[in-house]
């Protein structure tokens, strides 16, 4: 029993979503395919985010992760003046993702 107790917490946490995209961040959006971005200037910019993918040792909630990765995406987008749409270059890796920066104004 006492084990369970202990774990509780841990899983609790796991189940946050401790980023949000600011008012920035809220300005970009996310492409989700290469098609979504084919009439868009390529900035030949891209950002690398990171979050923590587990917690003591156990997994958190991937779409918990993804959600937090393209908050932080289009936070770090949000400071390169022509960005308005960023999308993944790959699958996440250890809690990080790569994002292409793009203007599809």
């Amino acid at each position: 029993m006492r084990p369970a107790l202990v774990l509780l917490p841990v899983l609790a946490l796991g189940a946050c979503t401790w980023v949000e995209p600011d008012a920035g961040g809220r300005m970009i959006r996310v492409a989700y395919d290469e098609p979504a971005t084919a009439g868009c200037v390529d900035l030949k910019r891209t950002v690398t985010v990171s979050v923590k993918h587990e917690i003591a040792g156990i997994e958190r909630d991937r779409r918990k992760v993804l959600d937090e990765l393209e908050s932080l995406a289009r936070n770090e987008a949000a400071r390169i003046a022509e960005a308005d749409t960023v999308r993944a270059l790959g699958p996440v890796s250890g809690g990080e993702q790569s994002y292409q920066v793009y203007d599809c104004r």
